[in-house]
């Protein structure tokens, strides 16, 4: 059973992403654009606010944060992929402040 939180943030952690994503912007674009891709151009997301996280030298580390603007937002894209509407591998699971179970998920390539 899912328990999904009741008011914002609405925040997913992500990991697995490629290197090839180097600041915040990227992030919330990629996922944007990843969840335009799985439903045909027919949803969209918004993204408050990205945080991806870098090791001690300033480099990407492969994991960060994405906050959505709505609980709808953001289940929308859990949806999507509980249906199964993906084909790579990053993985999306819950932030330390939300309340929903992890969820594998797909890639940005």
């Amino acid at each position: 059973v899912y328990e999904w939180p009741s008011h914002p943030p609405f925040t997913a952690f992500v990991g697995n992403l490629p290197f090839k994503i180097a600041d915040n912007e990227q992030l919330a674009y990629e996922v944007e654009q990843l969840v335009s891709r799985m439903s045909n151009g027919q949803q969209s997301v918004r993204i408050t606010n990205s945080r991806l996280m870098t090791n001690n030298e300033g480099k990407p580390s492969g994991i960060g944060y994405v906050e959505f603007q709505t609980l709808e937002d953001v289940s929308f894209l859990y949806l999507l992929l509980f249906l199964g509407f993906t084909t790579n591998s990053f993985n999306f699971s819950r932030s330390s402040n939300a309340c929903w179970s992890c969820v594998e998920i797909v890639d940005l390539k």
